[in-house]
């Protein structure tokens, strides 16, 4: 315990773990900001340091889920998960080695407006980019709901350029419309 506003644990192993805990209960470790403003639970790497801050593994026997993020205030309109690079890499990348999907955002609430995934630009690259290097479609846009009138698809411009635009380098059509 510390009252003042420094470190209740302060922890330094130049050759290892600074902390190991291990818990066959709920958390093995829990970090817990009751009041005022800061991070509960803060991973840094310093000093030309090279790796990952903060590390979420399940091993090949165990099940569940690597990092989970929530927020549980329905009056917080703050991002449940924020990522910020000043380098070149993408802010989030995700990768999936299995049969699953690299990636899955869903709104699950039918009484909401906002959009499964937004893509924004402030720069000269393309705010959406799908880039298909096997056999599938490069994207597929599916209205699912028989009840719903509206387009799968909707292209808009502000600007001079057309709307919508199909080019092919291959020998197959530039476009195709199908009742």
């Amino acid at each position: 315990s510390n009252s003042s506003t420094g470190y209740a644990i302060l922890a330094n192993n130049p050759n290892g773990a600074a902390i190991a805990a291990n818990s066959s209960g709920p958390y093995a470790i829990l970090g817990n900001l009751s009041s005022g403003t800061g991070d509960a639970v803060i991973g840094q790497l310093a000093n030309n340091s090279n790796g990952n801050a903060i590390h979420g593994n399940i091993d090949a026997t165990s099940t569940g889920h690597a990092g989970v993020f929530s927020q549980s205030n329905p009056a917080n309109d703050s991002a449940g998960l924020v990522s910020y690079t000043n380098g070149k890499g993408s802010a989030i990348f995700g990768i999936n080695m299995g049969a699953g999907h690299g990636g899955i955002f869903t709104v699950n609430n039918p009484l909401s407006s906002g959009y499964g995934l937004i893509g924004s630009t402030n720069g000269g690259g393309k705010a959406v980019f799908g880039y298909q290097t096997g056999k599938g479609y490069g994207g597929v846009f599916w209205n699912n709901n028989a009840a719903n009138d509206s387009a799968a698809l909707v292209g808009m411009t502000n600007g001079n350029g057309v709307a919508v635009w199909g080019m092919t380098t291959g020998t197959g059509g530039a476009g195709a419309f199908q009742i």
